[in-house]
């Protein structure tokens, strides 16, 4: 053999000891050598007969899959052009990618044994039997032991095993009453549990539990952590009640030394606007951001505005801001107005805000009615009947030069809305923070969440009876806003994307009801929504906070929409696998749980894609006889395409749902979940929340761009956390989701031709997205269908030239065929720098 390389080093450890060479001391040995007797002395040693000789004779996992579920590219290539070994086997491991064929063929084949060393051959002649050793059968039998303890502060540890298999790293989720905190792997260190239960006592996890938790702790609150894959508890409840003066006390001291960060890095940054105004910041320094980049939108010319009516939905503030809107809304240059006041009892108007509305009323401009009685004094009232468009205002508002005149020849024959900021107001009076509210286009899920679109709105008066008639409680808000949805549909609605108002949003911190909620929802509105339109729908409310650099969280409180179908459709799951046991046994199982729960039939598919590993094999076979999946065999190069393509043909459910076998469900209702969000209006396709092991986000949606191509929202935020405006726990419109959670119908599915055949690898998924958005369809995000994704683990990654070439030639690919749609993504705003992690960083020539 030829002397060995520095590469082969590296490489030999990888395929024989399933690492990586610890320190550079192991590798001058190495590379002073033949490659025969590299491999004579990795083969020889006792790490190879303990962790891998051991393992493979007893059907355990070996090392190899820390490093990946299968061979890379790379290795295959340098093992097959490096090692000697028979034609046979050559073609052999040529089409396999499993640790455990390669090892054990290898072992046993004579070209490969007769290259090394007299007391290597003798060694291997030693441990031949191994590659004829029938490799015992998959048991999925698992016992899971663990402890937790909670010793305040808000960390919790604890540790969990699984006594069966004492190398498997069990995943855990921590719950805190019925509130999802996180999950954790079980791999840190705890001294002296390998004396208790044997192994090793690497089965440890420690998970801080989030501050915006601290209310409920220090009210009482019952901690629970559960496995992943099977839900059930891996220790006793704990209820726990932390001490919350002492804990704002640390607070308050924490919040004094980032003032005097913050004081430092202001004076840094006051020094570096040319740098500033080159870079894309971040959201939370939109206000700087503002002053030194943001134009006032220009002022339009020509014709006059139309006659409006501007509507206060909600006067009743304090006198001083509603002197501020007055004066804004006459320094309009509105050449036809009438202001109509909307109070609960029009009759006792406040003596101070009849003396501020005084002088419009001696000159004939004011007309007060109630929210029930808005419609008929637009029909009615001479002043009002001449208004060809309505303006709604709610909520303290600081209008800009030329706002409204701008909405009310938007509007059109439908409705106008604009981008707007919010401004903290504190107990004291002083300005707090300023907070950009960046909207995209009309979504009319968006919409079931919250009064995003407002609470300004510009709408032609007769639109607006039309949705007032539906529902005479829908004056203002979420309600108006559904109303007119129902009245002009999604595509009577115009965005205009310039910050034209800012809404001052009073705040006090001495209790929780007092966090401002930053666009709250109207289950109510939702529900009456729902009726109109023949739903039935599950409607809550749930606080998200959202980080906000070092102001501390925004707090949101969306509905949570479930729309509940009697009996769900059939539905087929199809999971292509290839050499991945340990990841397809948590799907299949998690799958399993899924089905008992869903109500209808589900139809399991499982594509074998040239799976060889014993292990998986075995897998496969025991879930076809005991659970009924069916097995689908698929031959020849990767092509994610094709081999859904093929399955779903093959599929018997009216629901089709494509899944990656590394995902694992953290809800088990996702499917049916997935089924109802489904019968909304519209909707065609339907994605998830999906996790990294560790609770962090992997997917909250899909944006897309021609310079970047497609982007995950939310990657690595905590699994609660709302990210921009609490856009990750709110169902919502997106571009595009991924392919390994997609679910969709088969009537749809059918009607735009499946997936792409000529992508079989990148980009297949959005570009069925995007075939569903062109067919007038939506592609939802749904943050309640959850699961676990340890990404791309089954088919590993492309590197090096490969992967550039390829993504290269998709990324043509896909802008010849979607340039207008990738161009053009209407639930981003061009406020937003289009390179990054999307939503987090401003476009200094977009706003």
């Amino acid at each position: 053999m030829d002397r060995a390389t520095l590469d082969d080093g590296i490489n030999a450890y990888r395929l024989f000891l399933g690492r990586y060479p610890r320190t550079v001391e192991e590798l001058p040995p190495a590379t002073g050598s033949s490659i025969g007797e590299l491999i004579a002395g990795l083969v020889t040693s006792g790490e190879f007969a303990d962790a891998v000789i051991d393992r493979l004779a007893q059907g355990r996992p070996t090392p190899h899959t820390l490093l990946a579920a299968e061979l890379d590219d790379g290795l295959q290539r340098w093992a097959l052009g490096r090692l000697p070994m028979s034609a046979g086997t050559r073609a052999a491991l040529g089409a396999s990618r499993s640790w455990r064929f390669w090892l054990t063929r290898l072992m046993g084949d004579a070209g490969f044994v007769a290259a090394l060393p007299e007391t290597a051959r003798a060694w291997l002649s030693d441990s031949g039997p191994l590659a004829k050793q029938p490799l015992p059968a998959f048991s999925p039998v698992r016992q899971l032991v663990g402890e937790i303890r909670y010793e305040g502060g808000g960390r919790l540890e604890g540790w969990c095993a699984n006594l069966k298999d004492p190398d498997e790293v069990v995943i855990v989720e921590v719950f805190l009453g019925d509130s999802f905190i996180g999950a954790k792997r079980c791999n840190e260190a705890v001294p002296g549990l390998e004396k208790r239960i044997g192994g090793s006592d690497l089965h440890g996890f420690t998970i801080a539990i989030p501050h915006q938790h601290q209310d409920r702790m220090a009210r009482g609150a019952t901690l629970r952590v559960l496995d992943a894959q099977s839900k059930q508890p891996v220790a006793p409840e704990l209820y726990i009640k932390d001490n919350l003066p002492a804990a704002l006390d640390g607070l308050s001291w924490l919040s004094g030394q980032v003032g005097q960060l913050r004081e430092a890095l202001d004076r840094i940054e006051r020094q570096l606007p040319p740098v500033l105004a080159r870079v894309a910041p971040t959201v939370d320094a939109y206000e700087r951001f503002k002053a030194l980049r943001m134009r006032a939108p220009a002022v339009p010319d020509g014709d006059a505005a139309p006659a409006v009516a501007v509507v206060l939905t909600s006067p009743e503030m304090d006198p001083v801001e509603l002197g501020r809107l007055l004066a804004g809304i006459e320094r309009q240059g509105l050449d036809d107005w009438t202001l109509v006041v909307v109070e609960e009892d029009p009759d006792s108007s406040p003596h101070e805000r009849a003396a501020m509305l005084a002088p419009l009323t001696d000159a004939g401009r004011v007309v007060r009615t109630t929210a029930a009685g808005l419609a008929d004094a637009l029909r009615t009232d001479e002043r009002l009947v001449r208004a060809a468009i309505t303006i709604l205002v709610g909520g303290i508002v600081v209008l800009e030069a030329d706002a409204l005149r701008r909405l009310a020849r938007a509007a059109g024959a439908g409705v106008a809305y604009s981008d707007h900021e919010v401004r903290l107001v504190m107990p004291d009076g002083r300005d707090g923070t300023l907070i950009p509210v960046f909207k995209p286009g009309f979504d009319p899920l968006m919409a079931l969440a919250y009064d995003y679109v407002g609470p300004v709105i510009a709408a032609a008066t007769p639109a607006l009876l039309r949705a007032l008639d539906l529902d005479r409680r829908a004056a203002h808000g979420q309600g108006l806003v559904l109303g007119l949805l129902d009245a002009v549909g999604a595509a009577g609605f115009t965005h205009l994307p310039d910050v034209l108002y800012t809404v001052r949003q009073p705040v006090g911190f001495t209790a929780a009801s007092q966090v401002p909620r930053l666009l709250p929802g109207d289950p109510a509105a939702v529900a009456r929504w729902a009726v109109r339109n023949g739903l039935d729908v599950a409607v809550r409310t749930t606080p998200v906070t959202s980080a906000f650099g070092n102001d501390g969280p925004l707090l949101f409180e969306p509905c949570t929409v479930e729309a509940r179908v009697a009996t769900p459709p059939p539905a087929s799951v199809i999971v292509p696998t290839r050499n991945a046991p340990a990841l397809l046994r948590g799907c299949l199982e998690s799958l399993l749980r899924v089905r008992a729960r869903y109500g209808a039939p589900v139809q399991i598919i499982v594509i074998d894609h040239e799976n060889e590993d014993p292990d998986a094999l075995a897998l496969m076979a025991m879930m076809r006889q005991r659970h009924g999946v069916m097995v689908m065999p698929f031959r020849g190069p990767f092509n994610w395409s094709v081999m859904n393509d093929l399955a779903a043909e093959a599929a018997s459910g009216e629901l089709l749902a494509f899944v990656n076998d590394d995902t694992v469900a953290l809800a088990k209702d996702w499917l049916r979940r997935a089924a109802g969000t489904l019968e909304l209006p519209g909707v065609g396709a339907v994605g998830g929340r999906l996790l990294y092991a560790d609770g962090r986000i992997q997917h909250a949606g899909v944006v897309v761009s021609p310079t970047q191509g497609p982007a995950h929202e939310g990657i690595g935020l905590p699994a609660g956390d709302g990210g921009y405006l609490g856009r990750n726990r709110v169902l919502r419109s997106v571009a595009a989701v991924t392919g390994a959670c997609l679910v969709t119908p088969r009537s749809v599915f059918r009607s735009v031709g499946g997936f792409d055949r000529t992508m079989p690898v990148n980009w297949n998924d959005i570009d069925y997205c995007m075939a569903v958005r062109r067919a007038g369809l939506l592609v939802a995000y749904d943050p309640e269908v959850c699961l676990y994704h340890f990404e791309s683990k089954t088919r590993g990654y492309l590197v090096g030239e490969d992967a550039a070439r390829a993504m290269t030639n998709v990324v043509a690919q896909m802008d010849s065929k979607w340039r207008d749609m990738l161009e053009s993504d209407p639930f981003q705003n061009r406020a937003f720098s289009r390179y990054g992690q999307p939503f987090t960083r401003l476009d200094p020539g977009g706003g």
